[in-house]
């Protein structure tokens, strides 16, 4: 057996290990939303609309923080395979300290300013109010899920996958328990329709947390139990290194997800069913995504891991393979989705043009699967590994806000299309990312080992 096939065995068998427990869990985590809308649907397009406005809100706060803890994660990774664990303390409460800043303010837009925040996005009374009511009661979780997303990310980035999927298991069926119960009154609880929707999300967000801060402050994972002296040990030359390397992160995560936010908006200039429409289709997408953000996800964690040991060499044969694996997968994804389609109808009550509709959507999402699928592994797998995060930055921002934005925006409010031409067009970035983003990897710039 050749260097080359030896290496190719250790990968593959490496990232099985690693990502199929993070697909599993965002598995799960989709299949939560899933059962959210499914349920929600139940109740009226108004109600579909209002919960995936409303969600759009934990949607951004969930890509801002993960821009902290993947910028983070960088560090970890690359510390955990050079064995400096008390850097990793470190960075675990640099983690804490901001993503529970992050969760003050988007709890605070919830709680104190939901009807500005539904403004923005309907005209339509019902879909704000029914926002409002759902959004009181989601606030109350973001505090809990900083903290337990922190640790789900630390943990990945030592390869130990495993514990947050069973957690992710828990919450699923406490949050499908509480929904079938407290959306339509069932085993004798009261019937409060999206409240109650949230109020299963914001609880399966408060056992979840509970699980994963006593795994690592009662449990044997010594190397994320952060405590006081770690976050007394925070010194001005380590947070310059880190937001050094995470910042850009962060920009790019809250630009990424504020321009998805305007998207968001654009289609909303179509009315309330194509809100809605766009809001199911997002939803199926998402969970059948998840062999993507594995993907992405387990190769930041085994590049980070080889050039913290300072394996250079094999990260760059690592990154060529998968390259290659994650267009791969995104051609199963597509799969997939298509296969999914017959069964909409069957999924959803909703009415035969907004079925129709969905369908179109998943169309469109289908046919940029693969380049998307891409785009996420190159990004978040390969350049963030070794630092390479303001390559990443202009990758993921430009496109985004020069090309996505304008056209959505243009196709919505001049132009009329309908909902999934408007997609269609905006999407249309992603290609553009590909062609950019194959040289950036080639060139090798990003294979660093910043855990010096």
């Amino acid at each position: 057996m050749t260097i080359k096939d030896q290496r190719a065995k250790e990968l593959y068998k490496t990232m099985f290990t690693v990502a199929i427990p993070i697909v599993i869990q965002n598995l799960i985590g989709n299949a939560l939303t899933i059962v959210d809308t499914v349920m929600v649907s139940s109740l009226g397009e108004a109600s579909v609309a209002a919960v995936g406005i409303a969600g759009r809100l934990q949607f951004l706060f969930v890509l801002i923080t993960f821009g902290f803890y993947s910028g983070a994660g960088i560090f970890m990774a690359q510390y955990y395979g050079s064995r400096s664990f008390d850097k990793m303390r470190t960075t675990m409460a640099i983690q804490l300290i901001l993503g529970i800043m992050s969760s003050a303010v988007f709890m605070t837009v919830a709680l104190v300013f939901p009807r500005w925040y539904m403004g923005i996005f309907s005209n339509d009374s019902l879909v704000i109010e029914l926002g409002i009511k759902y959004l009181r009661y989601l606030g109350w979780g973001f505090g809990m899920h900083a903290i337990s997303y922190a640790y789900i990310v630390s943990m990945r980035s030592i390869r130990d996958s495993l514990y947050p999927m069973y957690v992710s298991i828990v919450a699923l069926l406490v949050n499908t328990f509480l929904n079938y119960g407290l959306i339509f009154g069932n085993f004798g609880m009261p019937q409060l329709g999206v409240e109650g929707a949230a109020i299963a999300t914001t609880t399966s967000r408060f056992i979840e947390a509970g699980f994963m801060i006593y795994s690592v402050y009662f449990g044997s994972r010594f190397v994320l139990k952060a405590k006081i002296a770690d976050f007394k040990n925070i010194e001005l030359a380590f947070l310059k290194r880190y937001f050094k390397i995470a910042l850009p992160v962060i920009f790019n995560e809250g630009l990424w997800g504020l321009g998805t936010v305007m998207l968001s908006v654009a289609y909303a200039k179509l009315g309330t069913q194509a809100v809605a429409v766009s809001q199911i289709a997002s939803t199926i997408n998402d969970l059948m995504m998840v062999l993507a953000f594995g993907i992405a996800s387990s190769s930041s964690t085994i590049l980070g891991n080889k050039l913290g040991e300072g394996s250079m060499d094999v990260a760059i044969f690592y990154s060529r393979r998968i390259m290659v694996i994650a267009f791969m997968l995104g051609i199963i994804t597509s799969g997939a989705i298509l296969l999914f389609i017959p069964l909409v109808p069957l999924v959803f009550k909703l009415e035969p043009e907004s079925i129709e509709g969905i369908k179109r959507i998943l169309i469109v999402k289908a046919i940029f699967s693969p380049f998307i699928t891409f785009n996420w592994t190159n990004v978040i797998g390969i350049l963030r590994s070794g630092g390479d995060t303001i390559a990443g930055l202009m990758l993921e921002i430009i496109p985004l806000w020069l090309i996505a934005v304008p056209i959505s925006f243009a196709g919505a409010l001049y132009f009329g299309w309908p909902i999934e031409i408007v997609i269609l067009a905006g999407s249309m970035e992603e290609i553009i990312k590909m062609l950019f983003g194959v040289p950036r990897v080639l060139k090798n710039k990003w294979v660093k080992n910043i855990a010096l």
